[in-house]
C-alpha cells in the first residue's frame, strides 16, 4: 500500500524472483525423478512455499495466493489452482514451461510436448486464454531447439502475426524512424503482465534483437512493467536460438546462487539433453 515501492523490494541484485525459484523447484523434481511428473512438482512446490524464509521476494502473483487459499481449506494439491481471474493470464505463468518443453523433446513427439506443458500450466493456472500463448511458446521453442539454423526474426514475427500483433511492420517502422522500443512497449503494447500484451512484447524484442541477447534483455528491462517474467521468457527464446555463449559472463558471475544454478543446470542437461 505504500507508493513508489518496488514489487520485488525484498530481493538483492542477482536473486531469482519467486516464480523463477518455483521453476528451479520443478527442475529439481524432474532431475531427481529422471522424468516429468506433475505430482513431484506439486510436492516440492508446496514444501518450498510453506518453508519459512525460503525466499526473499515480497511479491507473490495471484496464482500462488489462490493455490494456497484452496490448500489451506484442505483441497488436494492437484485441485488447488484458482479459477481464472483478471490477472491469471499473466506472463509469469509461462516461466516454468521451458524446462518441461526441453525435457520432452527427446520423445520426438510434438503432441507429447503440448500435453506436458499444458499439464504443468494447469497445476497453477486455470486459464484457457493463457493456454493459447503457452502452446505458442512451446511451438517456438521446439522450432528453435530442433532447427539446425533457426531464423529467429521470421519465426517470432510470424508467430506474433498469428496472435494479432504486426511485429514485422512495427519493427520496420521503428528501425526506419530510429524509434524507441518504449514507443512499442508502453505505446502500442502495455508493459504490464497481461499475456495478450506481454507475450507480443516478448516476440517483438526477440525479433528486433535476434542476434543480441544482451541488447534484447536490456531493452526489456528498460521497458519496465513486468520485465522480470517477460525477461525470463525472452531469455528462454534467445537462449534456445543463440546458446549459452550469448549470455554475458558478468551476468552469470553476478548471480547470487551461481554455483547452485550451474550444478542444477548441468545435472538437468545430463538427464534430459
Amino acid at each position: 500500500g505504500r507508493p513508489n515501492t518496488h514489487y520485488h523490494q525484498g530481493m538483492h541484485a542477482g536473486d531469482n524472483t519467486l516464480d523463477l525459484l518455483c521453476a528451479r523447484a520443478l527442475i529439481g523434481a524432474m532431475t531427481a525423478a529422471g522424468r516429468y511428473d506433475p505430482a513431484d512438482f506439486l510436492r516440492d512446490y508446496v514444501a518450498f512455499m510453506t518453508a519459512p524464509d525460503s525466499h526473499n521476494d515480497t511479491y507473490a502473483e495471484s496464482y500462488h495466493r489462490d493455490f494456497f487459499a484452496h490448500y489451506a481449506r484442505g483441497l488436494p494439491p492437484e485441485r488447488c489452482a484458482g479459477a481464472e481471474g483478471h490477472d491469471t493470464a499473466s506472463v509469469g505463468g509461462l516461466v516454468a514451461l521451458p524446462p518441461v518443453i526441453l525435457a520432452m523433446l527427446g520423445k520426438n513427439d510434438r503432441a507429447a510436448v503440448d500435453t506436458a506443458l499444458l499439464t504443468q500450466l494447469r497445476l497453477t493456472h486455470r486459464s484457457q486464454k493463457l493456454e493459447r500463448y503457452a502452446l505458442a511458446l512451446g511451438e517456438l521453442l521446439v522450432r528453435l531447439f530442433q532447427d539446425s539454423t533457426p531464423l529467429l526474426r521470421p519465426l517470432a514475427c510470424g508467430l506474433a502475426e498469428r496472435l494479432g500483433f504486426p511485429a514485422a511492420a512495427v519493427i520496420a517502422q521503428v528501425e526506419r524512424e530510429r524509434g524507441s522500443d518504449l514507443a512499442v512497449i508502453g505505446g502500442r503494447l502495455s508493459p504490464a503482465c497481461y499475456i495478450d500484451q506481454s507475450f507480443p512484447a516478448v516476440l517483438y524484442l526477440a525479433a528486433r534483437y535476434p542476434d543480441d541477447l544482451e541488447a534484447a534483455l536490456i531493452a526489456n528491462t528498460n521497458a519496465g512493467g513486468d520485465n522480470c517474467h517477460r525477461g525470463a521468457v525472452l531469455g528462454a527464446i534467445l537462449g534456445a536460438a543463440l546458446g549459452y555463449g550469448a549470455i554475458p559472463k558478468r551476468w552469470i558471475d553476478g548471480l547470487r546462487a551461481r554455483a547452485e544454478l550451474e550444478a542444477e543446470i548441468e545435472t538437468f542437461i545430463a538427464r534430459f539433453a
